[in-house]
């Protein structure tokens, strides 16, 4: 699967036709050049995919922020934080979040600030090869790039409306794939615990 596979899905599902190159001269190319790859990324920042998953060490810079220890680099192609972590913290880090904040520095470098000493993070990284997708990524991504170019394709804005609805259904079913993906303890709070005693 490619880009242009992913367009020519979204260009069917609105009945208009397929596209060869995102640099034709045609108001189909025009638009799926357009939102593509804004689509791509709004959706990879609104779960944490196994497929765009990254875990790496953190760089230290040789800043300081009031109220942290730590100042880090923030990671290249990041789109979203998952975990901040260190080694000892990494099997817990989901229910033993470790706290963090983004900034720019006076220099104008994307930071992370923590109290985490050694950090690791996980992170959703920019994924732009469309094989890596899965399929339920790829079917939700056309239908929410048909909902985004339907209406300037079509005149038509229900056909916008009705793209987003199918959008909506394949993200949920996106998500249980990704979820059914991973097997995890389950950890309840030790408060839970003590009530139940």
């Amino acid at each position: 699967m490619t880009a242009i596979d992913i367009c020519n899905m979204a260009l069917g599902y609105i009945a208009k036709q397929r596209i060869n190159s995102l640099e034709e001269n045609r108001e189909e190319a025009r638009q799926c050049k357009l939102y593509y790859d804004h689509c791509r990324k709004m959706l990879l920042r609104d779960y944490n995919w196994g497929f765009a998953k990254k875990h790496a060490p953190l760089a230290l810079l040789d800043a300081k922020v009031k109220g942290w220890s730590y100042v880090y680099k923030y990671p290249n192609n990041c789109l979203a934080i998952r975990f901040i972590y260190n080694d000892s913290g990494a099997a817990a880090k989901e229910y033993d979040r470790g706290k963090f904040d983004t900034f720019i520095t006076a220099d104008d470098t994307h930071a992370i600030c923590t109290d985490i000493e050694q950090a690791n993070i996980e992170f959703t990284t920019d994924t732009t090869d469309a094989d890596m997708f899965s399929v339920d990524f790829s079917e939700a991504l056309a239908r929410l790039l048909a909902s985004n170019i339907a209406t300037m394709l079509t005149g038509n804005q229900g056909v916008a409306n009705n793209q987003y609805q199918l959008f909506q259904m394949a993200m949920q079913r996106a998500r249980a794939g990704n979820f059914y993906e991973q097997q995890k303890d389950v950890h309840f709070p030790q408060g839970y615990a003590d009530a139940r005693l």
